[in-house]
């Protein structure tokens, strides 16, 4: 509501000017270098730290990083949570607060609707569960000595001592931080979970796109996956089951309930009119006989009630970074038999949103001596707010993640009705449990949340639902739409899982079979594990819970709940889930590709695959090293880290050289692509160009055929109008237009120009005539011109380009266009320009760009500012751990101005790596600062 942000913005406003007073603008340079500074930690001399049972070393080399040793297991983790504290604490206090819904104590009402919304999926809910009845004891003691590491630091601390921010909420409020839990920990993996929970915004979309486009289009634009072009990741190593003796019906395990909801509150009234929602089973998809809900009886209901729930998501912070084509992480691995150390080399990049402080702390952990007792001798990248290592490698192993992308999520329409909800031909009562969420400088408001067996009813939370259920689109054997349909939520990571453990299990593994056991356990979200050792073995395991959906339901469009053939069965059987170990061909890449071919395997995985562009460059990267007895180094798995080649431009610049450009000012443009290398360096004025291009082809032949619930808020063109009869006329016959804007944020907008669009501009080269050509809103099978829209997509680059760079091409440069901002997520992102000064930092003008193996992602519909990117960058040496390497996007500190707030950005940038330490002599080499914490 208006209202809403009004207050919040109000609220940034007034803790802006605090900000600004504090930073001395207003009250001199004394109190702003002693408030600026207050938080800063205490990194030498000795420390007490309540709890302890034997003193703790802290070393920190140059750049603030830690590395904690200690004689226990529950020392070294209470040591690591005090540390997180004196670096993180805002940061940490921000996370746990989103992930319980909790942001409006904070930042006050603006926050209202994204509370109630995390309050919906239960979260912090599902945390709670999963520290009560599924966490070992071990794990539990090791979260809450963690917890007491928190709690010591804040105990004797608070508002300037803890952070610049809470500087300022001192001064406009009466907050102060609560004490940390283990459960407040244990809930940040659903924030995790929550960004990669894979193709929910894709089921979204296609119903959206049924409301304007045919199935065959739709189905044009979410091409299949070129296997015999980009190799998935199992290839030619072990896979379980693949020999027909399992029987996937009899898996075990059951699917059992999706719901989160319980008994508690107060039930909704019988006969409440339910915000309804249709986002699908539209034609396209739909599989069942009939009985599944159909498209084309009001397109623009469905699309109304689509685009709110797609609105409802978009209001939870993507913190790991946007949805959409080309995003993921690199990893690979390449055994000893092709590397110049003669043991394994794997590296790591994960693609996630840029933000400040960085998503990722780097840490070493160490027990003095390492026992059954006392198992960990671990150095990383972790979360501040959790602890142990996320990514890294301990004595023995090493391991990275990406994203597998595996569909745990499913929307199930429900049709409600007096408190009950149809179920297999029987009315069932729905759950329901009440909310209370507190409101900084503002009431208290009340929710009541409602639960299916499916799970939450995400409807519920958007406004913009209410009453338009009445026009959902039904077939005529679905159940009578009455008030209209709810959707409920499925997904795996509303169920407790023992994924804690396998973090603590992973950080201890010593060989592949214990990796793999850790591995079992880690649940949820769903990844690729990439394997290296010091004995010299390589391996990949994909672990988590997936659905075994029934023949009739792909995942691809949302489900009618009230028929039980769309239950999940079961899941996919840890056992069988696919893994290599020792390939014959000796390395593994995992870039969020395919993890094995369909024909091969006899579960569905998912259908929305990222398409293979960047996995398939790396492994054209490694051959070309090993061909004829080559050996990769250290330095080449760094330099194949900064890999600009752009693979649609490979596809598009020979047809675009063969266009005849009359204009000279045009073939000017032209003539950059001629003899450039594909490379999309910062200063390449090519890359500019050709960049500028791919938008513009993208939004000529795609985007301005899409419903305004896909493109770009504020992006108006005038339509044409239509029902299920045709298009719309004026009384005297003239075909109606009107004027309709996008509604999407920039950074999620479609076509997003990630490679699920190179795959299908690729098809289309070869159909010069097909709609698509057809520049504007209109599709015209058989009437497209392929070559005349490249050259408007050229011209219009050109002019772009011109407006942002210059006339002058000789100083067009990529990274002009292509730049990276470090903001703070909470203030750096609302606040005015001033305070974004304060906190924010950059620009950087930075080259690779989308679907690139150096991954600096854009999305083509929103413009070219860097919005996802590598969030770090490791590469681990097997042989000589001490020769490994690590970078992180920021720095260890959370503290604006400190040393280490960005003082690693500028190497990441420019494409270093720093070294990274791990015996105890080489961290005693680097270290610059020692702390001990006593008892």
């Amino acid at each position: 509501m208006p209202a809403k942000k009004t207050s919040r913005r109000a609220r940034l406003f007034v803790i802006a000017v605090v900000l600004l007073l504090v930073a001395g603008v207003g009250y001199g340079a004394y109190w702003s270098v002693g408030t600026v500074r207050a938080s800063f930690p205490q990194t030498t001399g000795t420390l007490q730290l309540e709890g302890l049972s034997a003193p703790v070393t802290v070393k920190r080399d140059g750049h603030g990083i830690p590395q904690i040793y200690a004689d226990s297991a529950e020392d070294l983790f209470r040591a690591q949570g005090f540390v997180h504290a004196q670096d993180r604490f805002w940061e940490m206090d921000v996370r746990r607060h989103l992930t319980a819904g909790r942001l409006s104590e904070m930042f006050g009402e603006g926050q209202v609707q994204t509370d109630a919304f995390l309050r919906t999926l239960g979260w912090r809910e599902v945390a709670q569960k999963e520290y009560d009845t599924k966490l070992s004891e071990t794990t539990k003691k090791y979260l809450l000595a963690y917890s007491e590491g928190v709690n010591a630091y804040l105990a004797d601390r608070g508002g300037a001592e803890l952070s610049l921010e809470y500087a300022a909420l001192d001064l406009v409020g009466d907050y102060e931080p609560h004490k940390w839990s283990p459960v407040d920990s244990v809930a940040w993996l659903k924030a995790m979970a929550w960004d990669l929970r894979g193709n929910m915004q894709d089921e979204i979309d296609r119903a959206l796109l049924s409301s304007r486009l045919t199935e065959k289009q739709i189905e044009a634009l979410y091409p299949d996956y070129p296997y015999d072009r980009n190799k998935p990741i199992v290839q030619d190593g072990a896979v379980s089951a693949l020999d027909g003796s399992y029987d996937p019906e009899a898996a075990a395990g059951n699917g059992g309930n999706g719901g989160n909801g319980g008994n508690g509150g107060n039930a909704a009234q019988d006969g409440t009119t339910v915000p309804g929602a249709t986002p699908g089973t539209t034609t396209p998809g739909a599989t069942g006989p009939g009985d599944t809900v159909q498209g084309g009886q009001d397109a623009q209901g469905v699309q109304t009630q689509l685009a709110a729930l797609a609105d409802s998501l978009d209001a939870v912070p993507a913190l790991l970074g946007p949805n959409g084509d080309g995003i993921g992480s690199n990893s690979w691995v390449v055994s000893g038999r092709y590397t110049t150390t003669g043991k394994p080399l794997l590296a790591n990049d994960p693609h996630l949103a840029p933000q400040l402080p960085s998503l990722w702390y780097q840490v070493g952990l160490h027990c003095k001596s390492v026992s059954a007792a006392c198992p960990f001798d671990v150095a990383g990248f972790g979360f501040s707010g959790t602890p142990g290592v996320i990514i890294g490698h301990n004595q023995d192993i090493s391991w990275g993640f990406t994203n597998l992308g595996a569909d745990v999520t499913d929307l199930y329409l429900e049709k409600i009705e007096n408190g009950t909800y149809l179920y297999d031909g029987e009315r069932i009562p729905y759950d329901t449990r009440e909310e209370v969420i507190k409101v900084a400088g503002g009431e208290d408001r009340r929710i009541t949340v409602r639960s299916t067996r499916h799970g939450p009813l995400v409807s519920d939370r958007s406004a913009e639902l209410a009453g338009v259920g009445d026009h959902a689109p039904v077939g005529d054997v679905a159940p009578d739409r009455g008030k209209g349909y709810a959707v409920a939520l499925r997904w795996t990571a509303l169920e407790p899982s023992k994924t804690m453990d396998a973090v603590f299990a992973l950080n201890a593994a010593g060989d592949f079979e214990e990796f793999r056991a850790a591995a079992r356990d880690f649940a949820v979200p769903s990844q690729n594990l990439i394997y290296a050792d010091t004995e010299g073995n390589i391996g990949y395991q994909a672990p988590g819970r997936i659905p075994v959906r029934a023949e009739n339901h792909d995942g691809r469009y949302p489900a009618p709940g009230w028929d039980a053939r769309y239950e999940w069965k079961s899941y996919i059987p840890q056992e069988a889930l696919p893994w290599e170990y020792n390939p014959e061909r000796g390395y593994i890449v995992t870039a969020n590709q395919a993890v094995v071919d369909p024909e091969r395997y006899p579960y569905l995985l998912t259908e929305d695959w990222g398409y293979g562009a960047r996995s398939q460059r790396i492994n054209d990267l490694i051959q070309s090293k090993i061909k004829d007895g080559g050996k990769i180094s250290t330095d080449d798995m760094q330099s194949m880290q900064l890999d600009n080649s752009s693979e649609i431009a490979k596809i598009l610049v020979p047809h675009l050289l063969k266009i005849d450009v009359k204009d000279p000012y045009i073939r000017q443009a032209q003539q950059l692509l001629e003899g450039w290398d594909y490379t999309q360096d910062a200063d390449s004025a090519a890359a500019a160009y050709f960049n500028g291009v791919w938008r513009n082809l993208l939004k000529l032949g795609f985007g301005n055929k899409l419903p305004k619930e896909l493109r770009v808020e504020g992006e108006c063109l005038r339509v044409r109008p239509a029902d299920e009869s045709g298009p719309i006329e004026d009384l005297d016959g003239t075909p109606r237009t009107v004027r309709e804007c996008g509604t999407r944020a920039p950074e999620s907008a479609q076509p997003d120009g990630g490679d699920r669009w190179y795959e299908v501009v690729r098809t289309l080269l070869n159909e010069p005539d097909s709609g698509w050509w057809t520049p504007g809103s209109r599709f015209e099978e058989g009437e497209g011109d392929r070559d005349a829209l490249l050259a408007r997509a050229m011209k219009d680059a050109r002019w772009e380009l011109t407006t942002k760079l210059g006339k002058d091409i000789e100083t067009w440069s990529w990274g002009r266009l292509h730049r990276l901002m470090l903001k703070n997520q909470t203030l750096g992102t609302e606040g005015p320009g001033f305070v974004q000064h304060l906190l924010n930092r950059g620009p950087w003008d930075l080259g690779g760009g989308e679907a690139a193996v150096n991954a600096t992602g854009w999305n083509a519909a929103g413009g070219y500012e860097v919005v996802w990117v590598p969030s770090m960058r490791m590469v681990v040496n097997l042989g000589r751990l001490d020769e490994s390497r690590w970078i992180n996007l920021a720095g260890a500190s959370g503290h604006a101005y400190h040393a280490n707030y960005v003082d690693q950005t500028d190497k990441w940038a420019d494409g270093e790596l720093l070294a990274w330490p791990f015996s105890q002599e080489a961290v005693e080499d680097a270290t610059e600062d020692t702390m001990a914490l006593t008892p």
